[in-house]
């Protein structure tokens, strides 16, 4: 009789021992299962956010992301300085734009052209849109050009043009003719509509001086 008791309690301790062990291993599991889940979500979280910025990023206007394309000029002499003609001092010049040739960008409705001097704070002196891209020189009327005239003493300037090729026409164009831009990379933005807008972009350069 006590050789049948002590093996029924040696059986139900071995038993009390085995369901111990596995309540505890359960448990050991399920918190670690707990927090591979909340890793995980983290993670994953992480990730999600990550992609939005980048894709809200991507939708940021940059002339840094866009692609180029090469614009020539006959009145940009070699030397790097523009022919007098395009300027509009009484000195010299007869104010009139200069000849710009540019290969048709695929997928192009239309081009905006600007000319600004960024010696003196991005002064606006050229804004003009066209279907063409061969314009003659003395293409932009007066209401859209207005040529070169630094002030005496100041050196060369220097003129850059900007060539836009847009897929549809610009909702806005927040530029300012004959004065000076100084947010000019920032304005220009409204070119792309609110993104995906502006294709590519073509840029050339040269100076011009009172003397």
């Amino acid at each position: 009789m006590k050789k049948t008791v002590l093996l029924i309690s040696s059986l139900l301790a071995a038993f009390a021992l085995v369901s111990c062990g596995t309540a505890a291993k359960t448990d050991n599991g399920s918190d670690q299962n707990s927090e591979i889940v909340q890793v995980t979500e983290a993670y994953e979280g992480s990730s999600e956010e990550t992609a939005a910025e980048v894709t809200e990023a991507a939708k940021e206007f940059s002339i840094e992301n866009l692609s180029t394309f090469e614009i020539t000029s006959s009145d940009l002499g070699e030397d790097g300085k523009w022919k007098d003609d395009i300027g509009s001092l009484k000195k010299k010049g007869n104010n009139v734009s200069p000849q710009l040739s540019w290969g048709s960008v695929e997928g192009a409705g239309e081009y905006v052209i600007y000319m600004i001097d960024t010696s003196a704070y991005n002064w606006l002196h050229w804004k003009s849109v066209s279907k063409e891209t061969d314009l003659p020189t003395g293409w932009a009327p007066a209401e859209e050009y207005k040529g070169p005239y630094p002030p005496a003493g100041t050196g060369d300037h220097n003129y850059e043009v900007y060539v836009f090729a847009l897929k549809e026409p610009a909702e806005s164009v927040e530029v300012r003719f004959d004065n000076m831009n100084q947010e000019f990379f920032e304005t220009i933005k409204s070119l792309d509509n609110g993104g995906g807008n502006v294709i590519s972009y073509g840029h050339i350069a040269g100076t011009y001086a009172f003397n």
